[in-house]
């Protein structure tokens, strides 16, 4: 079909949000299809993915190494019998409206996507069917988050971190109308949407209250934001490219599939 072949415009300013020494600038890339949603690991695909992520973030992620490290979360611990996770949040993490990161905005982006009403790509592994069981969803203070499981499971954290369940994503109740029907990404990610002209372009623009992470990308997620050397040169790269990055980590895969892929979209 033609919509497979034409150019889907991508927008995505190159400065890392609140930093001053990178070039302003406008990146291009052409994905050969229109993305599905913009609702994170519902009605997704590769290219799906590759914009939305930028867009929003989940508690989890994966390391440059493939281990799992906070992102939204500072920090994080599992009850001796593995079967309680226990989260604590970042402080100064803001939605793309200005309204700051709770431990009740987890609680609602949870309990949504635990809502079989949403359409969740992964909701089979959380509700009894496949990983395991979430019993319970509490938020204990603004900045403590509590999940109970019905079993022990090595693979919770990183099935969360999972591109296509969305990262499971936190997203702001303002995501979805009066009628709970989802509207746009009101995320925690560096950038955030401007427009989606469908079967023509979506563009996606530089978030200044982006709140990157203190650690470095080599020993936690996210972008690095102190003031070193090393550390401006990561930031530039991570928050320039990180799109980038995330799209030519699913490059391999894409590949194959693209092969055996029906050209258009729904």
């Amino acid at each position: 079909m033609k919509r497979a072949a034409a150019a889907i415009g991508l927008a995505l300013a190159l400065i890392a949000p609140g930093s001053a020494d990178a070039a302003g600038g406008m990146l291009r890339v052409r994905l050969n299809a229109d993305i599905l949603s913009t609702d994170p690991g519902v009605n997704r695909d590769f290219n799906t993915d590759a914009v939305v992520l930028h867009m929003v973030e989940g508690l989890v992620a994966f390391r440059e190494d493939t281990s799992i490290g906070p992102l939204l979360a500072e920090s994080y611990g599992v009850s001796e019998d593995g079967k309680t996770y226990s989260f604590v949040l970042r402080e100064g993490v803001k939605f793309h409206n200005g309204a700051a990161l709770t431990a009740d905005d987890v609680v609602w982006s949870l309990k949504r996507y635990l809502d079989p009403a949403t359409g969740w790509r992964c909701l089979s592994e959380f509700d009894g069917h496949g990983l395991v069981k979430i019993l319970a969803v509490e938020a204990k203070d603004a900045r403590n988050v509590v999940v109970t499981l019905d079993q022990p499971s090595a693979l919770f954290l990183a099935t969360l971190a999972r591109a296509d369940c969305g990262e499971t994503a936190i997203t702001h109740r303002d995501s979805v109308g009066p009628d709970g029907k989802w509207l746009a990404p009101i995320g925690t990610g560096p950038f955030k949407l401007v427009e989606w002209r469908h079967g023509q372009h979506i563009e996606l623009t530089r978030f200044d209250g982006y709140s990157a992470r203190s650690a470095s990308m080599s020993r936690s997620t996210g972008c690095a934001s102190s003031s070193s050397p090393t550390a401006r040169r990561r930031r530039r790269r991570c928050s320039a490219t990180r799109s980038i990055s995330r799209h030519r980590s699913r490059r391999s895969m894409s590949r194959t599939s693209r092969r055996g892929r029906r050209s258009g979209s729904t």
